[in-house]
């Protein structure tokens, strides 16, 4: 049985670092406010506008890497499975007689989920379940890397790319990234080369 099996909370956790690619304590900063569902259009997007971070005095909530908020489309299944998490956290909260509201975090081990996980907390949960799968050499942080290698493989433009992890600017993003892409030089060569010498069109 691994970490996944008896805390769905953390695959849930997991999952939005996977969707987002947002940082890994910007996702531990998330409050129920930030969260907007269309469950009729199955459509939502999520706020990041804050990041935990840890500090010799404990874990503090501060504005994001860059001091900017962005806002990042999520899709069906991450919509099911944030409904599934609210629906959880209520019903452990409402057993104790507390309530959940929107600006309880998502992720906390208190009740009424007042307190944020910790980001060092989660770094081991991590690395101990990787362990208990035999994966190795794959870090939390990594999942992020995964969003935007996925992102440019699919021809993801990188303006679009960089807003989804909250760069800067573009230029931090190719930097950072360029080297793990596909050769995206390679594939708009393949399609000028098609629409050169492919079927003519009879005058």
């Amino acid at each position: 049985m691994s970490s996944l099996d008896y805390d769905p909370t953390f695959g849930t956790y997991l999952r939005l670092l996977a969707v987002t690619g947002c940082r890994t304590g910007e996702a531990l900063a998330l409050r129920w406010r930030d969260i907007k569902i269309d469950e009729q259009a199955q459509s939502g997007e999520i706020l990041i506008s804050h990041s935990i971070a840890k500090t010799t005095a404990g874990s503090v909530e501060k504005d994001t890497k860059t001091h900017q908020s962005r806002r990042l489309a999520i899709g069906p299944g991450t919509i099911t499975t944030l409904i599934a998490h609210r629906q959880s956290c209520n019903a452990r909260a409402q057993a104790c007689g507390l309530t959940i509201t929107d600006d309880s975090f998502l992720f906390s081990s208190a009740l009424d989920a007042s307190i944020p996980w910790r980001p060092d907390v989660m770094t081991n949960r991590f690395i101990r379940l990787t362990k208990e799968l035999g994966i190795e050499k794959i870090r939390l942080h990594d999942l992020r890397h995964y969003v935007a290698t996925s992102l440019g493989a699919a021809g993801t433009p990188i303006a679009t790319i960089s807003t989804r992890l909250g760069h800067r600017d573009r230029a931090t993003t190719l930097n950072v990234y360029s080297h793990s892409m596909p050769a995206l030089d390679v594939q708009a060569s393949q399609v000028v080369e098609e629409l050169l010498d492919g079927e003519q069109i009879p005058c």
